[in-house]
């Protein structure tokens, strides 16, 4: 287990657990990954320090047998890469937010550029809103057709 899900399943700080680390009260293994250097426990020495397992994690891939308990590094990138994916998934649902929003100020900044270049034609400024909702409803109306089947990343990248 790293730091945090022993903080999780003892119901106490990360802070409190290095601290127990450092001063020899917690066994722990020091490992060092691509992305720097993190402690792994285990399970039984979480219990000779005393520390109380108040909660279990849902599924221990070591109790199912998928995982063997000499891998505690695997256990480590299977939590972390279900982390990158919940993180990808908010990301991607902030950026559909963003492009709507951009799609909303395009269409407002192409209206003002017509409603100067419709006067200049004789229209009306009423007669020019009436033309620039049609516009901006059939824009958005293909808009969600062409890109309902297509993936994320060539939405995003305009392939």
């Amino acid at each position: 287990m790293t730091v945090r899900d022993v903080a999780r399943r003892t119901g106490r700080s990360q802070k409190t657990i290095y601290r127990q680390i450092k001063s020899g009260k917690l066994a722990a293994e020091l490992v060092t990954t691509p992305q720097g250097q993190l402690y792994l426990i285990d399970e039984r020495d979480v219990i000779d320090a005393g520390l109380p397992l108040v909660q279990r994690v849902k599924s221990d891939p070591v109790e199912d047998g998928s995982l063997a308990p000499e891998q505690p590094l695997a256990r480590y990138f299977q939590n972390e890469l279900a982390d990158a994916k919940k993180r990808t998934e908010q990301l991607e649902h902030e950026l559909e937010q963003a492009l709507y929003v951009i799609g909303i100020y395009r269409g407002r900044l192409d209206q003002l550029h017509q409603r100067v270049v419709g006067t200049r034609r004789g229209r009306t400024a009423a007669e020019w809103l009436l033309v620039q909702a049609r516009n901006d409803a059939e824009f958005y109306r293909q808009g969600v057709r062409r890109e309902r089947g297509r993936p994320f990343w060539a939405r995003l990248l305009g392939r």
